[in-house]
This record gives structure tokens, sequence and C-alpha cells, in this order.
């Protein structure tokens, strides 16, 4: 698998809208990885034509299995969040539950 710069947490919410065009923030996890990994998400948290606006493309069908992944990895940050936050425990044992369901 080729390994390009990713964003790395390139989800809508870490996007916004400048006079110039679309600006990506938080690079906090930035690193060199598979596109699927950028896609995976953008895929699951803004559709179709987010992926589409993404520099690069992958087959719907190749990307698949990194939605999966991407989902998968944001369950276990819900778990590592209610480290520090206890009370988010519960919502990261239900999102669980929700991902092998």
């Amino acid at each position: 698998v080729a390994v390009q710069p990713l964003h790395g947490d390139a989800h809508p919410g870490n996007l916004i809208a400048t006079p110039a065009g679309p600006c990506w923030l938080d690079f906090e996890d930035t690193w060199l990885g598979p596109l699927a990994w950028d896609l995976g998400i953008l895929a699951r948290q803004g559709g179709p034509e987010f992926v589409a606006a993404y520099p690069g493309s992958i087959d719907e069908t190749a990307l698949e299995p990194w939605i999966r992944v991407r989902e998968l990895y944001a369950v276990a940050w819900q778990y590592v969040i209610s480290i520090r936050f206890p009370h988010r425990l519960r919502g990261a044992r239900s999102a669980l539950a929700a991902y092998f369901s």
C-alpha cells in the first residue's frame, strides 16, 4: 500500500471555509500512511462529496474496510477520553456494543 502525507484526523469538524477555499485545522495526528485512512473518516462523517473534494481517490469498494477501521478507532478513542472523564465510560461501552452489532 502506497503511503503519503495525511492529515490523520480529516473529518469535517477539522475543516473550515475561508475566502481562499477550504482550510484544514488540527494537525496533531498528521503522519504518513495510506490515503484510505483520511478518506475513511471523510466517507463516514462527511459523505461522498467530502471524499470527492479530497486530493486523490480510491475505489469505493476498497474504502469500505477503512471506514470500519476508522469507526473502531473512534470507539477506542472514546475509551481513552473516559480515562480523564469517567462519566463518558458508559458512552464508550455503548459505542463498542453498537460497533459489533
